[in-house]
């Protein structure tokens, strides 16, 4: 596992470094699908909240790469 912060896995995200994402999602993934899930009752629902959690995490780091 990754000792770098979540920032600098950011960092690294916003150049389009996969496996930045990868860390990211393995370190926090399991997290938001067991807070979705328990907040919404509903593993479907669940699923789709965290996917759109997750596209909206790389939109923005992308998003800081263009305003930097």
């Amino acid at each position: 596992m990754s000792t770098q912060t979540d920032d600098e896995l950011m960092s690294r995200l916003s150049t389009g470094d996969k496996l930045a994402f990868q860390t990211l999602f393995d370190r926090h993934g399991g997290h938001f699908q067991g807070y979705a899930k328990n907040y919404l009752k509903k593993i479907e629902s669940a699923e789709d909240i965290c996917q759109e959690i997750w596209l909206k995490i790389i939109d923005l780091s992308l998003r800081a790469l263009v305003v930097e």
